[in-house]
């Protein structure tokens, strides 16, 4: 634990970064999750998964132990990896975009490509992912936390700054759920259900989920909003998916909220209408020194696609400058998420 002298004061310092999504930093220990041992060992040549398989639950395949080389290049996804790059060498030709990483992992076995993988980007709106997932442990000790009822009833719209506004979102003067707002701020990627939610959440909890995950809050004079890479951000997703930080349950609920995401740009217009994708999108702004001009933007997806015979993990994130269009970007994550898709139908069954 991190010892501060005013709690309070801690949480107002780091809720314009929360807001922006400006977190860096976490390294996720492995945990044996459950206790059953009804479950089946996929090995595929030099890596061993162990998961257990349950029926009851759609959204997530809770891992029991896992034996594979966070450092280890893998030759057999090296066609998919040369295909990529010759697509974000073309997006970037057309001048489409001006960067862009990707992190890419088969669920199955662990086999994982990174893609430009020491470049940094402003999270935004892909934090909305841990703060439920916060909630969310907190919930684990004290279920209660989740029927409690906020009131939105101070301050400015905080989705007017956002390209893509919230389809819905919460309405000055009344009242939602913990579990209402947590909808609202990863279905719609409601901002105000995200400001209300952190402004009441406990920073004492708080604090001990940074902790526990080893997320570094990072000094914004230092180094400013590109503060994240898409390896870094792929660790959220993963810990929901194996279930090794909440409970399968919560893990469960937490991947199914995701894969009602009302955004159906990116990764989700690049696969069938059929497949399950359960992610989120972020989004931001970089103003002009006048406040007034946007001088550059970002765009980031990152999800899981729930192919039937190969599930996979694949986050993107891109840059484009003053003159290129927004929706570039948003062309861009779905023509590489088209492109993977193919591969891994075609290819990695």
């Amino acid at each position: 634990m991190i010892e501060t002298p005013n709690r309070k004061e801690l949480l107002k310092k780091i809720l314009p970064w929360l807001v922006s999504g400006l977190l860096i930093g976490f390294a996720v220990g492995y945990f044996l999750a459950g206790n059953q041992m009804n479950s089946s060992t996929k090995k595929d040549r030099h890596l061993d998964i162990l998961r257990l398989n349950d029926p009851d639950y759609k959204f997530i395949s809770p891992l029991l132990l896992s034996d594979v080389s966070e450092k280890k290049e893998f030759k057999e996804l090296d066609p998919m990896k040369t295909k990529i790059n010759n697509l974000i060498e073309t997006l970037k030709t057309s001048g489409k975009v001006d960067d862009l990483s990707l992190y890419f992992r088969r669920l199955n076995n662990g086999e994982w490509v990174n893609i430009n993988e020491t470049a940094k980007f402003s999270p935004a709106s892909l934090m909305k992912v841990p703060i439920m997932i916060a909630y969310f442990k907190l919930s684990e000790s004290d279920p209660s936390i989740l029927d409690k009822k906020l009131t939105y009833d101070k301050g400015d719209d905080a989705n007017l700054p956002e390209y893509t506004k919230p389809s819905k979102s919460i309405q000055k003067g009344q009242s939602y759920t913990v579990n209402e707002l947590i909808e609202y701020m990863v279905v719609y990627s409601d901002n105000n259900a995200l400001n209300l939610l952190v402004q009441n959440a406990d920073p004492n909890s708080l604090q001990e989920v940074y902790t526990d995950l080893g997320i570094k809050i990072p000094n914004p004079t230092l180094e400013g909003a590109d503060c994240f890479t898409v390896k870094d951000y792929a660790l959220f997703i993963r810990i929901l998916f194996n279930a090794t930080y909440l409970n399968k349950d919560l893990s469960e609920k937490a991947l199914e909220i995701m894969s009602r995401s009302d955004f159906k740009g990116g990764i989700v217009a690049g696969v069938p209408s059929d497949v399950p994708v359960a992610h989120k999108f972020g989004e931001r702004i970089f103003l002009d020194p006048t406040g007034i001009l946007f001088n550059s933007y970002e765009l980031h997806d990152c999800g899981i696609v729930y192919y039937s015979q190969s599930p996979y993990l694949l986050c993107i994130m891109t840059k484009g400058s003053k003159g290129k269009n927004y929706s570039d970007l948003e062309d861009s994550i779905k023509q590489i998420s088209q492109l993977v898709y193919s591969e891994v139908k075609n290819n990695y069954q």
